[in-house]
């Protein structure tokens, strides 16, 4: 090696220079595509066989058509006044399509990264047709409180969830860009047509089932429709399944989708003294704040309003102040609280994406102990029956 290129690429590894490890594994990239296309040209996809596949998939498994479509709100229409939905299909389902979709790959990764913004990139590439797709997206690491000027920072753990969540949104674009435009349609129409054939009795109970899991009541869609459940129309059940899925996959938050705010949880399970507001309280979908009220005795609190954003790790809020004659309670152990979020994380993943995005995060955390990754591996696995 000559000196000048050690003095870069530091010592010799076993297998050789730095600059031969990476040509090599440019060469590997480079076999693996020509080698998908062969194989492509080889054996070249039936479309007529993708197609009868995916419908086979909604009738024999029903329950994926609720799943299938997502509707996101899009302003009042002008004359009636009444709330303009556009619809399409969903994260799943377009993971569904593209599992058929033989002969191709798509992946999503981030390519880079500053201290305001992620960069992130989806690819589709169709070996047989030779083309490819890229959707290139910025996730931004802060977040603005709603009505208030005040900037606050994501947290590690919730910042995990925005980037899977954008990933899984840009996955979703780059692969619908991708497919036949008919092969779409036929599936989306199939997924409503499956929908209709379930009793309407069944789909209200159900609809208002799954709402609840994600913390929407019923009263509150009650209200959002102006009709009870039991009025609901095969329509309206339509809109709300596609809210539904838009909420889950991260596309919109249940405020923007519904106007209302997810149920938050009951004050006998915080801590006394503070308030946790529940997804909904910033324009983030799952913006959180907790901030513990003053005592009688404490100083006034600091106008804490920013017009740029804080320093990394800076809590955009005043410190609670320390009751009287109690000690202050001792630090959590930060690998603990790491494996904690990191559970959280994986055990609420609702796509492939998102489950597989964190996982590789933890995979690649050497400050997570073995026993704690054999863990987190038991879910994984779990996750992986669960979202196939």
């Amino acid at each position: 090696m000559r000196p000048a290129e050690a003095e870069v690429l530091g010592p010799e590894t076993p297998q050789g220079t730095a600059m031969e490890l990476v040509a090599g594994g440019a060469t590997l990239v480079k076999l693996e595509n020509t080698t998908q296309m062969q194989v492509a040209t080889q054996r070249p996809r039936n479309e007529d066989r993708v197609l009868s596949a995916a419908l086979a998939e909604l009738e024999r498994y029903p329950s994926m058509a609720d799943e299938a479509i997502y509707s996101k709100p899009v302003g009042k229409d002008p004359d009636t006044n009444a709330m303009k939905y556009v619809e399409g299909l969903s994260i799943r389902a377009a993971e569904s399509l593209a599992n058929r979709w033989t002969n191709s790959a798509y992946a999503c990764d981030i390519v880079g990264e500053d201290q305001a913004t992620i960069t992130i990139a989806a690819i589709f590439m169709d070996y047989e047709g030779n083309t490819r797709h890229v959707v290139q997206r910025r996730v931004s690491k802060f977040y603005k409180k709603k009505n208030s000027t005040q900037i606050a920072q994501y947290s590690p753990d919730r910042l995990d969830v925005v980037v899977a969540a954008a990933m899984s949104k840009a996955l979703r674009e780059v692969i619908l860009r991708s497919l036949p435009a008919g092969l779409k349609k036929e599936y989306e129409h199939k997924a409503y047509k499956v929908l209709d054939l379930q009793p309407l009795e069944q789909r209200r109970i159900a609809i208002v089932a799954r709402f609840k899991e994600v913390g929407i009541k019923k009263d509150a869609l009650e209200t959002h429709a102006g009709k009870k459940m039991e009025e609901l129309t095969a329509e309206d059940l339509k809109v709300y399944t596609g809210l539904l899925n838009a909420i889950r996959d991260g596309e919109i938050s249940a405020e923007e989708a519904l106007g209302i705010k997810k149920e938050e949880k009951p004050a006998e399970a915080t801590k006394p003294g503070i308030t946790i507001a529940g997804a909904g309280a910033g324009t983030s979908p799952d913006a959180r704040t907790a901030q513990e009220a003053p005592s009688a005795s404490a100083p006034p609190a600091a106008n804490m309003t920013k017009s740029t954003p804080p320093a990394e790790g800076e809590i955009p809020f005043p410190d609670p102040a320390a009751k009287k004659d109690e000690p202050p309670p001792p630090p959590k152990d930060p690998i603990v609280e790491l494996v904690e979020g990191r559970t959280l994380l994986l055990s609420s993943a609702g796509t492939k994406a998102i489950r597989d995005a964190v996982w590789n995060e933890i995979v690649k955390d050497k400050r997570i102990p073995a026993a704690e990754k054999a863990k987190l591996q038991e879910i994984y696995d779990k996750k992986k029956v669960e979202l196939g």
